[in-house]
Order: C-alpha cells, then sequence, then structure tokens
C-alpha cells in the first residue's frame, strides 16, 4: 500500500514594482506574509530594496527572505533610454524567471496595471498559480494610462488566476476593464492579530479624548482638515488631545498650523516611530481618525490597526474607507475636507460614553471578524490553490 506523503509547503513569491518607499501597501505585504509563515506557508519577497529598510528589517525578525531587485533604467536621451528601457526589462525578466524556480505562486503586487515583467516570467516559467493584488483604483490609475498599461492589462487576462481589490467598487472597476468576472475577487487588507492583540482602554469620566492619526504627513491625508475640526472643538470647550505620528513634507505647514491656531496643549505631532510601537500606541488611544482626500488612497491600514483594537474610527467618503468603517456602528463617516462635520463627529464620542464604549466593541468584532491576518490569509490560501492541486500541476505541465 502506497503512503501518500505531506505536502511540501506552498512557496510564494511576493513581488512589487513600483517603489514609494515604505508605504501602507509594504505595511500589507508585512502582515500578509506574517500571517502565512504562521500559517505554514513558505513566502519570500522580491523588490527594490531602497528606503524599504525597515520592511526588510521587520521580515527579517520573522524569517522571510527578501531579495533586492533590479532597479528601472532611464535616460534623457531618446535612443539611449528607449535602449536601456528594454535591455533592462530583458534582464529584470530573466532575474524574476530565477527568483520563481522552485514557487508555486507568483504573487504580484500591482500599483495600477504595472508589473509586466512579473507577467511575462511567470508566463515563462509557467508558474503553476499568478495572483495580482491591485493596490490602486482604476480611476485613480486612468490618468496614468499608457500603452504599456494596455499591454499590461491584456497579459494580465492571459496569465493571471485571480485579480484582486480590497473593496467591492473597486473590484467591479477591474470587470469593467475586462478582467472576467469570475477571476476578480475582493479580499481586504489585513492586519497581525499577535501583534495588535488585546484592546484600548475606554477614557475615564474625567480624562480627555485622546485621538490619534497614522499616516505620512503628506497633501491630502487631512491633518489640516483636522486641525481646524480640534480648534472648533476648543471653542466649545471640549476635553480632546491628539497625537499625530508620521513624517513627510507637510510637518512644517502643520506645524504653523497648530500654532497659529492655538492648539499646542492639545496636539502632539511625534516624529515618524518604528512600526513595531504602533500597537501600543493605539492602545493607549481612544479613537482612530483619517480624514483623507489624498489621491491613490485606497484601503488604509492604520484604520483597521486601530479598530482591531477597539477604537472607534472616524474616516472621509473617500474610496475604500466606508468599507473599512460601519458608519454609526464601528465609528462615522465624514465628508472629505469637511473640519465641520469631522468636529460633529468627534464631539458625539466626548459627550456620549454610552455610544463610545458600544462603537468601541463593535469595531473590535468587526476588524476580528474581517481584517486579521489569520483570516485574510486564508482567503489568499483558498485564491492559491492547495500544495496537493499545485504539486499536481507542475507535473502535468
Amino acid at each position: 500500500m502506497a503512503i501518500v506523503g505531506k505536502p511540501a509547503p506552498l512557496k510564494v513569491l511576493h513581488y512589487m514594482e513600483t517603489n514609494f518607499g515604505m508605504t501602507g501597501v509594504e505595511s500589507f505585504i508585512l502582515q500578509l506574509t506574517t500571517a502565512q509563515q504562521r500559517a505554514g506557508l513558505e513566502p519570500r519577497i522580491t523588490l527594490e530594496i531602497a528606503s524599504r529598510e525597515e520592511l526588510v528589517q521587520a521580515e527579517a525578525k520573522i524569517g522571510v527572505e527578501v531579495v533586492d531587485f533590479p532597479p528601472a533604467v532611464t535616460s534623457r536621451l531618446p535612443l539611449v533610454g528607449k535602449l536601456g528601457r528594454i535591455l533592462n526589462s530583458v534582464r529584470r525578466i530573466r532575474a524574476l524567471c530565477r527568483e520563481l524556480q522552485g514557487h508555486q505562486v507568483l504573487h504580484l503586487h500591482s500599483s495600477g496595471f504595472v508589473g509586466l515583467e512579473a507577467l511575462v516570467a511567470a508566463a515563462l516559467v509557467r508558474t503553476p498559480k499568478v495572483v495580482v493584488t491591485h493596490h490602486m483604483t482604476v480611476t485613480i490609475y486612468r490618468k496614468y494610462w499608457s500603452r504599456l498599461g494596455s499591454l499590461t492589462l491584456w497579459l494580465q487576462k492571459q496569465v493571471a488566476d485571480a485579480s484582486v481589490m480590497p473593496y467591492a467598487e473597486a473590484a467591479q472597476e477591474l470587470v469593467e476593464v475586462g478582467l472576467p468576472a469570475a477571476k476578480v475577487h475582493v479580499v481586504p487588507y489585513c492586519i497581525d492579530e499577535v501583534r495588535f492583540a488585546g484592546q484600548n482602554v475606554p477614557p475615564a469620566e474625567d480624562e480627555p479624548l485622546k485621538l490619534i492619526m497614522v499616516a505620512r504627513l503628506h497633501i491630502g491625508k487631512g491633518h489640516d482638515v483636522l486641525l481646524d475640526a480640534l480648534s472648533t472643538l476648543k471653542q466649545r470647550g471640549r476635553a480632546v488631545k491628539l497625537v499625530i505620528v508620521g513624517r513627510g513634507d507637510t510637518r512644517p505647514a502643520i506645524e504653523q498650523q497648530i500654532a497659529a491656531l492655538g492648539l499646542e496643549s492639545m496636539v502632539d505631532l511625534r516624529q515618524h516611530v518604528d512600526h513595531s510601537e504602533i500597537p501600543a500606541m493605539l492602545r493607549q488611544s481612544h479613537v482612530i481618525v483619517l480624514p483623507s482626500f489624498m489621491e491613490g488612497e485606497t484601503f488604509p491600514l492604520s484604520l483597521l490597526e486601530g479598530q482591531l483594537l477597539g477604537l472607534p474610527a472616524i474616516g472621509s467618503r473617500w474610496f475604500g474607507i466606508p468599507s473599512i468603517i460601519e458608519d454609526g456602528e464601528t465609528g462615522f463617516i465624514v465628508a472629505p475636507k469637511h473640519a465641520g462635520e469631522l468636529a460633529e463627529a468627534i464631539d458625539k464620542l466626548v459627550l456620549d460614553r454610552a455610544l463610545y464604549l458600544r462603537m468601541s466593541e463593535h469595531a473590535r468584532l468587526r476588524a476580528h471578524a474581517h481584517f486579521t491576518g489569520k483570516a485574510v490569509a486564508a482567503t489568499y490560501a483558498a485564491l492559491y490553490g492547495s500544495p496537493a492541486q499545485l504539486q499536481l500541476a507542475v507535473a502535468a505541465g
């Protein structure tokens, strides 16, 4: 009688072409690979590591390898530039073919329709499963669309087994540009429920409501709107404190606005902190806020992190944010750029302790049901297929 051995762990290569530094996408990759490794998969990452040192260090702590990838080549000379791009693409495809050897899954992380070289490499190597997670909506990408984007979309139709968006409306846009509906899926971003374990402590009766905003200091994130809302609450005599965490080019403007509005005693503007410090900061806070109206905002992780720890969330009616916050149940959705609505939402939580406690519990329960690494990793594992199925596919190929 033949003994069937246990299938080898599923090997997944995560790849992202574009590089904007350590942003929410890289944080999501960290959360997902952590959950995948915990579930018995073997995730591996290849991307340009320049300005992503935080990701490399965090992955090293959990034993996930990050392989540096050749950067793109550009030149101002038309002929040299075109030839250089072609040669560099060939070089990158060959590098990806080498990296894909022995992997059953290519998980491509795409800002719009990019990653043509990865799709070509997957086709050449005949990678059993190709999954593309989009981190930019079609609505945003349209203004950057090019012939290369159209070619990438066409090849994605041929090669990808699954195309993913984190919320339903964005997924529908993929169908509208021609991706097969049966291969388009909604999978939200996730948070490591082990690192973000526990729950925050609700505000005491005589304690100020502690707001926290964790985001890059960047135009459109809504820091200015939140400070204007805080000024309104100050005029009403409300006991509110705000911690702002992040780094970026709008810090001088934020500092000037804090001084102009006389909010120095209410606002603690921190320098950038390591992502490992965020759970403790959230546990010491009461409400997570992100009034973003930034182009490219898709599914901000900070709102997931806060809710997982029981913080009611306040966010803007902007792209995927309404899919994260259940308005009136786990927090509030307000109009973008509307400091008045934002002030009213915060005020409700200041004045109504019963409402705060109810939203806190609902936020925690909903986040644990939908946004944990364990849940999201299981959904992706189903898209990848089982190790046994993929081994059969490799054998058949």
